[in-house]
């Protein structure tokens, strides 16, 4: 499998202290990222049965259901600044999470324009 390596040297330990070693050195496969743009309850699926990617975001394992079910892109993003970036939030981020909770929400709409015809 393909992997890309997170290492982004403008955010690097250097230059902002709330970056944690594990997400500057963590590996992501690429299929998955791509498969979590077509497919995100699928790609939520797989982490949570052939990773830990979820082990610690949560406190219950209520959020993950309710993200799984509802607003899988959102949940996929906010799990992404938890491991990657410490859960450190910043403006950025913010942005990505409003895109995320956007497509959720189109998502769903698109739906239900495909059931009313």
């Amino acid at each position: 499998m393909f992997h890309i390596t997170v290492q982004y040297k403008l955010f690097s330990a250097a230059f902002n202290p709330h970056i944690t070693k594990a997400w500057y050195n963590s590996r992501m496969p690429i299929l998955v990222a791509f498969i979590g743009l077509i497919a995100p309850r699928f790609t939520i699926a797989l982490l949570w049965l052939l990773s830990s990617w979820f082990t610690g975001v949560f406190e219950t394992r209520l959020w993950p259901i309710l993200g799984f079910l509802f607003f899988p892109f959102t949940l996929l993003w906010y799990s992404a600044v938890q491991n990657w970036f410490g859960g450190t939030w910043e403006w950025w981020m913010y942005l990505v999470l409003i895109v995320a909770i956007l497509m959720d929400m189109g998502s769903g709409s698109e739906a239900k324009r495909k059931r009313r015809r």
